[in-house]
């Protein structure tokens, strides 16, 4: 740089300019000022020089030196170096020697100028040398116009407060920003702008404060305002509103009174997203409403987010055609909370009690078939209907109401129970009610032949009681078929006599090969036919043996008693008329049976679905072609 102040210079030859020449002239003083500014730009030369020198002039040393590690290094490296060779420098420069003491301080002597007046002009009013201290020459005047030396620092700002450099004292804090306050004087702490979710209502704050859940801060941060409708925050210092979730609605409502002085002043509110109350649901964010379930359906439980939710109360079902809504429950179902056919088309037909959800089910003492499970029978007992899935019946019975026994198995008690094996031989039927027939068919005849001067005799007296108590058990009968209320015990009583008059039900007919309800009425009610051709046979045999025993009677018979008994049954005479009295007593005797069987195809109960079905056989209905053919019998 001295250089180009130097005859011989290319420089020098192109201006000849000594520095001589620079130091005198009007820009002196303009060059007097500068000479601190070119004596910096000599000392980052200087030092520059020495710390590349340090590490090798080759350019490939260079490359590897510290001042690439440094710039790679984000200068972690390099900037120590750089200046620790900065301050290891020493020169003599424009403005004296350049050297630096422990501290970063150059050592170097100055003079304290004092700038006033119109023009501005310096007068020197103190001095100071490397070696010594500072000497005033003159009266200083300082900033606030005195003579006395401000304080080195300003005192530390308090808490509300930052030290403003241009002031040179403390200011309040802005709203919208706060102040912690200065730790000490020389550790100054500028004021800072509030958080996001955070404001600052008011000047002088130490602190800033959480915005309310439901409100967000304004673009200065100085207010807190209520989220758009269909938004809120969830969180108190929350700076960005979301929208409502799914499930929820929204609503606008007074904030806390702790949050009114950080509130919007002409408008102190705050959102908030409220659950959806039982009956309604919403599967959408950010609405300001729930949505109705409608076609009579309803949530069960507050927040539902889908309509998946709305479904039918209890005691109300939703039918395969859902425009219809909820529909009230048939008699003889049970549906629960959401019931849906569509849940028993897909799991209940499949016979699985598992499924996607509720569906109507049957109740004990009723039945439905798979194919049209809302049409409710009603049954003859629990035993046979035991209810749950349609077309669920009991052990052994099967079609309409459960009513009909599969083969093997007969009625008993309300029930179906499977057959015996004494059953199934056929021992019991027929061929019990066949060999019970001859003794019936003689001791009515005997009954008959008795004179009537013997009808005031004990023995007739007694026959005549049996005969009243026979009439009056299956009177007793009867009753177990009606729909009368009776205690428990009472009730059991009377169901064990209903037997008596079903007719020939009573020895199994059902195990012995008779199934169904129309074979077995036309046995019942061909019981009087079979009766008299038994009384027939009797006649007939008693003519057959009366023409034997004339023809084959021999001479001199034997004096034994057998022979005696048998010769008076082969020579009787079977009286018509007596006989035809047994057979009408015998016909008396099983008067109720016989009307009741006869009267039983009028005696007809409606089911729950609104058809009827006979009270004897439930499973053949009132307007069946079944029951058309067996009223002529009847």
């Amino acid at each position: 740089f001295f250089d180009i102040f130097q005859p011989g210079h290319p420089v020098f030859d192109l201006t000849g300019v000594t520095l001589a020449d620079r130091w005198a002239g009007t820009w002196q003083a303009n060059l007097r000022e500068s000479l601190p500014l070119l004596d910096a730009m000599l000392l980052a030369l200087v030092a520059f020089n020495t710390w590349v020198r340090a590490a090798g002039e080759s350019s490939p040393t260079l490359s590897a030196t510290a001042l690439r590690r440094g710039f790679q290094d984000k200068f972690d490296t390099a900037i120590p170096n750089w200046l620790a060779t900065l301050r290891a420098s020493d020169f003599d420069g424009l403005t004296g020697r350049v050297r630096f003491n422990e501290q970063g301080e150059r050592t170097v002597s100055y003079t304290v100028f004092s700038v006033g007046g119109d023009r501005l002009a310096y007068t020197p009013v103190a001095s100071f040398t490397s070696a010594g201290a500072l000497v005033f020459t003159g009266t200083p005047i300082f900033n606030d116009g005195s003579s006395t030396p401000p304080p080195c620092t300003q005192p530390a700002c308090p808490p509300g407060s930052e030290y403003a450099a241009s002031e040179r004292g403390c200011r309040t804090c802005q709203p919208g920003r706060y102040c912690l306050g200065d730790t000490s004087p020389d550790m100054r702490i500028p004021s800072i702008r509030c958080s996001s979710g955070t404001v600052s209502p008011s000047s002088g704050a130490a602190e800033c404060r959480r915005c309310p859940i439901g409100s967000r801060p304004n673009e200065n941060r100085t207010l807190c305002l209520a989220c758009e409708p269909g938004l809120q925050t969830e969180t108190e210092g929350q700076h960005v509103c979301t929208p409502c979730s799914m499930g929820k609605f929204w609503q606008i409502q007074l904030a806390p009174n702790s949050s009114s002085d950080i509130l919007d002043p002409d408008n102190p509110q705050v959102s908030a997203c409220r659950v959806c109350p039982k009956g309604t649901y919403q599967d959408q964010q950010g609405e300001t409403a729930c949505k109705d379930c409608g076609l009579g359906q309803l949530t069960f439980s507050p927040g539902a987010s889908d309509a998946q939710a709305c479904l039918c109360p209890a005691g109300f079902f939703l039918p395969l055609d859902t425009t219809q809504g909820c529909k009230p429950c048939p008699n003889g179902m049970e549906c629960k909370i959401g019931s849906d056919m569509s849940n028993l088309a897909t799991n209940g037909l499949q016979a699985s009690s598992s499924g996607s959800g509720e569906f109507p089910t049957v109740l004990p003492h009723y039945w439905s078939s798979l194919d049209e499970p809302l049409s409710i029978f009603m049954c003859a007992g629990e035993e046979v209907c035991p209810g749950g899935l349609p077309g669920t019946c009991g052990s052994g019975a099967g079609g309409i109401a459960c009513a009909r026994c599969q083969n093997g198995w007969h009625l008993a008690g309300g029930a179906c129970v499977q057959c015996t094996d004494l059953e199934l031989s056929r021992v019991i039927f027929p061929m019990l009610p066949v060999v019970l027939l001859v003794p019936l068919v003689a001791i009515s005849y005997h009954l008959a032949l008795s004179p009537i001067e013997r009808e005031n005799l004990p023995k007739a007296g007694v026959i005549a009681c049996a005969r009243a108590v026979l009439m009056h058990i299956q009177i007793q009968g009867i009753i177990g078929k009606t729909s009368l209320h009776l205690p428990q015990g009472l009730q059991e009583f009377f169901d064990g006599l209903e037997d008596i008059v079903t007719g020939l039900n009573v020895f199994r007919p059902a195990c012995g090969g008779v199934v169904g309800f129309k074979l077995t009425y036309f046995m019942n009610t061909s019981v009087p036919v079979v009766v008299a051709l038994f009384f027939l046979m009797w006649l007939g045999t008693s003519r057959l043996l009366n023409i034997l025993a004339k023809l084959g009677r021999p001479p001199q018979a034997p004096s034994w008693r057998i022979f005696v008994w048998i010769d008076r049954c082969w020579s009787h005479r079977v009286d018509k008329d007596c006989l035809l009295s047994a057979f009408g007593s015998v016909m008396e005797a099983f008067f109720v049976t016989l009307a009741c069987l006869s009267l039983s195809l009028f005696h007809c109960y409606t089911h729950p679905n609104g058809k009827s079905s006979l009270l004897i056989a439930p499973d053949v209905l009132c307007d069946s072609a079944e029951r058309r053919d067996l009223l002529a019998v009847g």
